[in-house]
């Protein structure tokens, strides 16, 4: 959880979204993303409701991210409130 959290802190992932580095940008999310899932699954027998909420935040990012219809034209949108959804749950996290 540390290198996690150096990292997504080194890497400032929300600003380089907003100064348009979303291609970049977003395999490190997906990553840490999954990390974080990860974390939070084996958080689980010792902290079942923090497990869950981690959880629960990252389906919620990951549901302002993917909407039913691809839209081309959204996607920088969906990217940006998809790194400001998870730059929250990592403040929350922290």
């Amino acid at each position: 959880m540390r290198e996690l959290n150096r990292e997504i802190a080194e890497e400032r992932p929300w600003e380089s979204l907003k100064a348009g580095g979303g291609v970049a940008v977003s395999s490190k999310l997906s990553d840490w993303a999954l990390r974080l899932c990860t974390v939070a699954h084996w958080l689980r027998p010792f902290v079942p409701s923090t497990a869950s909420e981690i959880e629960r935040a990252l389906i919620e990012a990951m549901a302002i991210r993917y909407e039913a219809e691809h839209d081309r034209d959204r996607r920088r949108e969906l990217d940006e409130a998809w790194a400001e959804a998870i730059n929250d749950l990592y403040e929350r996290a922290r």
